[in-house]
């Protein structure tokens, strides 16, 4: 809805909210967030912030099944080009 501050907000709360008993069925759901939060913050341009959510979710993708290796390798090269334009913020 062109809403990106709005979303931000919404997914960093979803991200940062500590569940009892580690991640049980959220850990689909927090990687898709991960992956959208660094889409987002990419749209922002804030490099830094984008290349951190990015990480996040490949580190919980790593180990992914292989036809899901596609999206992980498509984030570390987005996570590379982000790296590679320019210095720090």
């Amino acid at each position: 809805l062109g809403t990106v501050d709005s979303a931000v907000a919404y997914y960093e709360r979803f991200v940062s909210t500590p569940v009892y008993g580690g991640l049980g069925g959220r850990a689909p759901l927090l990687a898709q967030s991960y992956k959208r939060l660094g889409e987002l913050q990419e749209q922002r341009g804030d490099r830094e912030k984008a290349i951190e959510y990015y990480g996040k979710f490949v580190e919980l993708w790593k180990d992914a099944d292989a036809e899901l290796q596609p999206v992980v390798q498509d984030v570390k090269q987005r996570m590379s080009k982000l790296a590679g334009e320019g210095g720090p913020r």
